[in-house]
């Protein structure tokens, strides 16, 4: 089903590509939690089975390649967490290859059907440029993007009320990605398999491993309805057919910026940590108290 939320956002998007030839993309994608002690298993399977040079999937010839890449995404949020809430993510990713940096950009990604397999992004492309007039460029997030964008997301934004100004960095994730490529005879991308691992850039390093099986969202944004099926026909056997091998495999569509959010908010060693000062100044302060009632006593 498609919210309110999306038909207006749609709307904005439309503008957004009107002005500037950017494009809104569907993104279609399973989101499953994997049991470290899976991890191995797991990905053995997927490349036996679907990084391999031919197989065909009804009348589609297929082809499968391997990846391994990493990825630094840092998220941003209000500081009440309203996209926590609202399922939004806002992130500034880098993407390494060999460890040498090879792309940069900012995405946005909001919800789109109630069971949230399908999601609405854009991305905008990352601004190095700085005037020293500009205030913008000295912010935490606004200075990754470039003037223009700053207004789109603005637009995009203000159906939460939320100004672009009021963002701060949320968490900081790395992620080791493995991943195979599903191609067809022409070698035009389908979908892709990715086993992420993920982890918290900060004390106490939560970290959980996702996999995701994902239509190509270029692909699939511009695919006729026929195609449309096809795709998600593919998706959801890839699907069945790990899930029969992987029993204590679960599917969780919640983002990785949610997840993470979680496990950080439940943590009780996050909690110590961020209270770690006054509990060093409370330890201080007994210690000190107890030795000038040891002195007073001794007088």
């Amino acid at each position: 089903m498609i919210s309110r939320r999306y038909i207006y956002t749609l709307m904005l998007l439309g503008l957004c590509n009107y002005m500037s030839g950017q494009t809104g993309r569907l993104e279609n994608e399973f989101k499953i939690s994997v049991p470290e002690s899976d991890f191995e298993n797991l990905w053995n399977f997927i490349e036996s089975n679907f990084a391999v040079s031919s197989y065909t999937y009804g009348s589609t010839a297929l082809n499968g390649t391997t990846s391994v890449e990493t990825f630094v995404d840092t998220y941003y949020d209000t500081p009440e967490y309203l996209f926590v809430n609202e399922e939004v993510s806002l992130r500034y990713r880098k993407r390494f290859l060999d460890d040498v940096l090879i792309k940069e950009l900012v995405q946005y990604k909001i919800p789109y059907s109630e069971d949230k397999i399908t999601r609405t992004e854009i991305k905008f492309p990352v601004s190095h440029k700085r005037k020293h007039n500009d205030i913008a460029t000295r912010h935490v997030f606004l200075k990754h993007l470039g003037k223009s964008d700053r207004k789109k997301l603005t637009a995009l934004l203000a159906q939460y009320r939320i100004k672009p100004e009021e963002l701060v960095e949320s968490l900081k994730l790395y992620q080791t990605r493995q991943r195979v490529y599903i191609s067809d005879s022409n070698q035009e991308s389908i979908a892709t398999i990715t086993l992420d691992k993920v982890k918290n850039s900060a004390f106490p390093f939560q970290k959980f491993i996702e996999l995701e099986l994902e239509l190509n969202e270029i692909r699939y944004t511009d695919a006729s309805v026929s195609e449309k099926q096809m795709m998600d026909r593919l998706n959801a056997d890839i699907k069945q057919k790990i899930l029969r091998e992987f029993h204590n495999l679960s599917m969780n569509q919640k983002s990785k910026y949610n997840k993470m959010r979680e496990l950080i908010d439940t943590s009780i060693l996050t909690l110590i940590y961020k209270k770690l000062t006054w509990i060093l100044f409370g330890i201080i302060t007994f210690v000190a108290t107890s030795f000038w009632i040891r002195e007073q006593l001794a007088a």
